[in-house]
């Protein structure tokens, strides 16, 4: 099923955007700007996202996309590292001095205003952004860059089916936030609920309640943690991102930056290991677990103000180009980032940007 969704959604959307067949050898007219102001996630790990710069240098050794300095440097993550592989191959392409690329950290809850603003913050925005029906009628943005879906993070007491509650959480600013708020009043309209059912009565069809915000995927997850009202025992999101907090929650405090509140929190929590007791936040980790529920397919792409189509075009020839070369750069950074965890069907999707035509009819 989710193959089949894959496939629908990159044949209605993907068609019209700019493939590979123009020459590399030069750089589209109007994008070697005197600035270019690329937008970036903190905290929207393994794609975008600010490393912790107390961090040692082993930890980072395998960070996907990151680099200390230079472009994009402190940033981390596989849009982060396909940004600055375009950037570099800009400034190649440039006569002369060649733009200047000045880093703007954006916020996951104020990125779809600042695109819509009268004076954007950023030129190109490299994160984690779903290319959703609307948006992509709305500004320019490139093929899709990856596919992920909306799965469930869940805590002990829900996984053990030992939970009086079914409360759900979601990160705002998301494009998953406003649906499942509105859709958990009525679960009957998501395809997957059946599955939280099955593992906990107590989503059942009658009595659940809107879903909670929160500022970011951290203090939600905090939230998974924390007992009656104050707590949710679901959390909503994209599956990859999920995946990676799931994954390094007990080094997250030293593998990427806070916000002091929040990183104060894992702290408390990660209290001295010895041989015979992990830590708190360890323990926690153990008890979380991840429901690949498929709520939802979201196909993410580089997005950019109306005024920067430009640069978006260009943008798109380099990528659509680089995942013609399956053999290339851009796989190898795929198995970095992502491992095995691709879905086969983005392979396919690859495929089929590197194939659609280039040129602009409307001139």
């Amino acid at each position: 099923m989710i193959r089949n969704c894959f496939i629908a959604i990159f044949i209605f959307t993907v068609s019209g955007q700019p493939g590979p067949a123009q020459s590399r050898d030069r750089a589209a007219d109007g994008v070697c700007s005197a600035t270019i102001r690329v937008g970036l996630r903190e905290d929207a790990p393994p794609f975008s996202f600010r490393i912790n710069p107390e961090a040692r240098a082993p930890d980072l050794s395998a960070t996907c996309g990151y680099e200390e300095e230079g472009l994009l440097g402190g940033y981390a993550g596989y849009t982060v590292g396909l940004c600055r592989d375009y950037l570099l191959d800009l400034l190649s392409r440039c006569r002369g001095a060649g733009p200047q690329v000045e880093a703007v950290p954006v916020a996951v809850d104020k990125r779809h205003d600042a695109l819509a603003a009268e004076a954007p913050p950023f030129d190109m925005l490299c994160g984690a952004t779903t290319a959703t029906v609307t948006l992509a009628a709305s500004v320019p943005h490139s093929p899709y860059t990856f596919l992920t879906s909306t799965s469930a993070l869940v805590n002990a007491r829900f996984a053990q089916a030992e939970g009086t509650s079914c409360r759900v959480g979601v990160v705002n600013g998301t494009t998953s936030a406003p649906g499942m708020q509105d859709r958990v009043l009525d679960p009957r309209r998501i395809e997957t609920w059946q599955e939280f059912i099955r593992r906990n009565k107590s989503c059942s069809l009658d009595g659940l309640e809107r879903a909670v915000g929160f500022d970011s995927t951290a203090e939600a997850i905090l939230a998974l943690r924390a007992p009656g009202p104050k707590g949710i025992d679901v959390l909503v999101g994209d599956h990859h991102i999920l995946a990676w907090y799931w994954q390094h929650l007990d080094k997250l405090p030293r593998r990427m930056e806070l916000p002091e509140a929040i990183a104060a929190r894992f702290e408390a929590l990660d209290d001295s290991e010895t041989e015979t007791t992990a830590s708190s936040l360890a323990r926690f980790k153990d008890e979380l677990r991840l429901i690949p529920a498929a709520i939802s397919i979201e196909p993410y792409a580089v997005v950019a103000p109306p005024g920067k189509a430009a640069l978006i075009a260009d943008f798109s020839r380099f990528l659509t180009a680089r995942q013609q070369d399956r053999n290339g750069e851009y796989t190898r950074r795929l198995r970095q980032c992502f491992g095995r965890q691709i879905d086969r069907s983005f392979w396919f999707l690859m495929e089929f940007q590197s194939k659609v035509r280039d040129g602009n009819p409307l001139k």
